[in-house]
């Protein structure tokens, strides 16, 4: 049997801490050459909310797991020029866009 996307996610959360630490607001990074916004750290990989400043490091290697599983993502909304943001403050963007589109 196939688990749901809910599912899915409430495990993923339940380990999550087990995959990465969730450092402390400080100033904005750049991001590493070459990388999407918010990538500040390769070894060990390290993003950063543009909003708050916090940073998530990783445990694991698998980066594309991690980055995925984070929740640090950008609003869709801004397209191009999105920035990441760690998952209260892309909660607190969603609500607040004018668009709308991003809320589902």
């Amino acid at each position: 049997m196939s688990m749901t996307r809910e599912q899915i996610e409430a495990d993923a959360a339940e380990h999550f801490a087990e995959m990465a630490t969730i450092g402390e607001p400080e100033l904005q990074r750049p991001t590493v050459s070459g990388k999407v916004a918010g990538i500040v750290g390769l070894d060990p990989m390290i993003l950063q909310c543009w909003d708050c400043g916090r940073t998530l490091t990783s445990k694991i290697e698998k980066i594309a797991l991690f980055i995925i599983l984070s929740g640090w993502h950008f609003h869709r909304c801004e397209g191009q020029t999105g920035k990441r943001r760690c998952r209260e403050c892309l909660e607190r963007v969603k609500a607040d866009c004018p668009l709308g589109g991003c809320r589902r």
